[in-house]
């Protein structure tokens, strides 16, 4: 039994892309998620689970980790592949706990199988990551680099096949989620905006010459580094 496991850090975009659907306030939706009792909070899991599954032909692009990862098995899923687990890294906030459940119903009662194969679906909470404040930021990125790499060592001892997409969340997540999935020598992805594609990072010892023909990739990069840089200091102000 071969398994591939694609390691996630989740975002927002599966909520922001609801709401432009049913045509409400983006950030106002995303604020007032804090404030829903159990009631409306299952309400609008069962919602948003409508709108992720009302057109099979359209669900893996309604959200950035669920497009990154329909990339990433485009690109590496072999035919020794039995089982395919996702597993998601959630941050410590109403709004992840919601895209989770979200998806958890897509993965256990929907999308159970990908082309034959079996899915399994497991997420867990980065705790103290709620980007609330600046404390919350520096417990929490410790916090989540612990949990991936024990995600990653567990499962690269079970020998499946480990891949990181650091696509969703904020993008000092990425940068901290990425730099354990090059410590680990496993693939990382990041699909990009402009370029509608998942690129696979190279191992950092060997960027600066792999990049030299690859200027595209090169700036996926820089963009990448810049704006995690651009949410440090925004959170500082």
């Amino acid at each position: 039994m071969h398994r591939l496991v694609i390691i996630s850090t989740v975002g927002a975009s599966l909520l922001t892309n609801y709401a432009r659907y049913v045509k409400i306030d983006q950030m106002k939706f995303l604020d007032s998620i804090g404030s829903f009792d159990e009631e409306e909070f299952d309400k609008y899991v069962r919602l948003i689970y409508e709108f992720l599954t009302s057109d099979p032909e359209t669900i893996w692009s309604k959200s950035a980790e669920l497009s990154a990862i329909n990339r990433i098995l485009q690109k590496e899923l072999s035919d020794d592949i039995d089982e395919i687990e996702l597993m998601f890294l959630v941050s410590d906030t109403p709004q992840g706990r919601m895209v989770c459940e979200v998806l958890k119903q897509l993965f256990t009662k929907y999308h159970k199988k990908l082309n034959g194969r079996k899915i399994i679906f497991y997420y867990d909470t980065i705790k103290d990551l709620s980007y609330s404040d600046i404390e919350h930021v520096t417990k929490g990125l410790p916090n989540l680099m612990i949990l991936l790499s024990q995600w990653i060592r567990s499962r690269l001892n079970m020998g499946a096949r480990v891949i990181l997409n650091v696509t969703g969340g904020f993008k000092a997540e990425g940068v901290y989620a990425a730099f354990v999935g090059f410590v680990a020598d496993i693939p990382v992805y990041y699909i990009h905006e402009k370029f509608k594609d998942a690129i696979r990072f190279p191992p950092i010892p060997n960027v600066i010459e792999e990049f030299r023909s690859r200027k595209e990739e090169l700036e996926v990069i820089l963009h990448f580094i810049e704006e995690f840089y651009r949410s440090i200091m925004g959170s500082q102000k």
